[in-house]
């Protein structure tokens, strides 16, 4: 019972995530004439782990440079 409600909860909040992503990426592709020297940001994803090899956890980091969003970050832990 337990194992379905982690794997439940890490589906929406990997839904939430891609969600987020897809809305700040709409945002840079939405910029106009006024930015267009500069391309659209797009999110770089990274996996990462928690602890020095034991498995403590982790997720999907993604980071955005972009022309509307000098930085901005999305993470699933």
């Amino acid at each position: 019972m337990i194992e379905q409600r982690k794997h439940a909860a890490r589906a929406w909040f990997e839904a939430l995530q891609q969600r987020l992503i897809t809305a700040l990426e709409a945002v840079e592709d939405d910029a106009g004439p006024a930015s267009a020297e500069l391309p659209a940001g797009r999110f770089e994803r990274t996996a990462w782990r928690r602890g020095d090899g034991a498995d403590l956890g982790g997720g999907v980091m993604a980071m955005l440079h972009g022309r509307v969003f000098e930085k901005a970050g999305v993470v699933l832990d």
